[in-house]
């Protein structure tokens, strides 16, 4: 009889919990108040302070970083917007946006691309992404 008696016990717990959560969330209504939206703007700021300081000073390289478009010709007849992105991307310089020209009825590169890259200014990538090309016998107009 004492088994019965604690598991009717321990099954009208469960059941006063529940109907006690349903009025709790039932009793919320309308938009947070003031208070609670302040608390969560200042604990997103904190957490985005936090995460920008221990990147590894990677946010202070970034705000230096300048952003170029150039011209590349002589490319092959089958390059596209990925062969073109592959062929200018290094750790130096991040590739934003490739277009490859393509004449849209043969549907053939005309040997022509628009690349905009982002890097930083300070250890002079363009150059190096310029020799890149014409080892690869491209040329590239900034």
């Amino acid at each position: 009889e004492v088994l019965p008696r604690t598991m009717h016990a321990a099954l009208e717990q469960m059941r006063a919990a529940k109907s006690d959560a349903k009025s709790e969330t039932s009793s919320v209504a309308g938009p947070p108040s003031r208070a609670a939206r302040e608390d969560f703007g200042q604990s997103t700021m904190q957490a985005t302070h936090s995460l920008g300081s221990s990147s590894c000073g990677r946010t202070e390289s970034t705000k230096h970083w300048k952003v170029a478009e150039v011209s590349i010709s002589g490319l092959g007849r089958d390059a596209d917007d990925s062969s073109v992105r592959r062929l200018c991307q290094s750790p130096d310089v991040q590739v934003v946006r490739a277009s490859a020209e393509v004449d849209p009825v043969r549907n053939i590169c005309r040997g022509r691309a628009k690349v905009t890259v982002r890097f930083d200014p300070g250890s002079d990538p363009m150059s190096g992404l310029a020799r890149k090309l014409k080892a690869s016998g491209l040329r590239m107009d900034a």
